[in-house]
């Protein structure tokens, strides 16, 4: 099967999920604590890492809260 080329919009939601784990693990959040801490149902914040095109904006900020997370955090290179 041919690699097919990934799009700018894919490597940046790739790059957003990983982001989210690297920093779950650095301040000792796993999905369950983190659901809790976010007001999320845990179904939900796992669907939105699996699928991370799912994510509503108020989700979004409220885990970047919860993470120490700045919005910029997001567009930079190399992570």
């Amino acid at each position: 099967m041919p690699k097919i080329k990934e799009s700018q919009q894919q490597i940046f939601y790739t790059g957003l999920t990983k982001k989210i784990k690297t920093q779950m693990i650095l301040r000792g959040y796993d999905r369950k604590s983190l659901a809790e801490r976010t007001c999320l149902k845990y179904g939900t914040l796992c669907k939105r890492l699996r699928e991370p095109d799912t994510w509503i904006l108020s989700e979004l900020f409220a885990v970047m809260q919860v993470l120490k997370m700045e919005f910029g955090a997001f567009y930079e290179k190399g992570a």
